[in-house]
């Protein structure tokens, strides 16, 4: 859920209307038979570029139980929302696991290409007990781990808990 409903649903119906019109504008393209580019249609082009900018930016509303990850050149690890506070920008999180899973075709795991299950580690969560970290929401909108900067994007909390290993490195 995000933190701006409102503005999300009125940006999404004016992307539908952009790229209907960006549609109209290939089609009249087609019709004249080519001869470049015109320039309405790199001003609807960089129109829908700023409307998904702009709804990418609008901050994620966490709950209790939603699943996050943080990321870093294509790693990914997973996190369960344990505690929102009352403002609603601050949570805790813990880790969670995650594990291999087999090939629906039944072949082996080879390494880099396995699908990862992730799992709730922690199944008895305890307030002040239990090990936990601690995201803020910035100014930016990002949601970033406590005592880290703004520009530390490694750092970033995003909506959905899934693993993800680059093998590439």
């Amino acid at each position: 859920m995000c933190m701006n409903p409102e503005l999300k649903a009125e940006l999404e119906a004016n992307l539908v209307n952009v790229r209907k019109l960006i549609e109209d504008e290939c089609e009249v393209y087609r019709q004249i038979g080519g001869g470049g580019v015109t320039e309405k249609f790199r001003t609807l082009m960089d129109e829908e570029r700023s409307i998904k900018q702009q709804i990418e930016d609008i901050p994620h509303k966490f709950e209790i139980g939603d699943g996050a990850h943080s990321g870093n050149n294509g790693d990914c690890y997973p996190f369960r929302v344990v505690e929102v506070s009352k403002s609603g920008k601050s949570i805790k999180v813990v880790h969670m696991g995650h594990r291999a899973v087999k090939p629906e075709d039944g072949s082996e795991l080879q390494c880099g290409h396995q699908s990862w299950e992730v799992y709730d580690e922690v199944t008895d969560y305890v307030s002040g007990v239990t090990s936990t970290a601690t995201y803020t929401l910035r100014k930016n909108g990002k949601w970033i781990r406590e005592g880290c900067g703004l520009k530390d994007y490694w750092m970033a909390l995003h909506p959905g808990a899934l693993y993800r290993y680059n093998w590439e490195f």
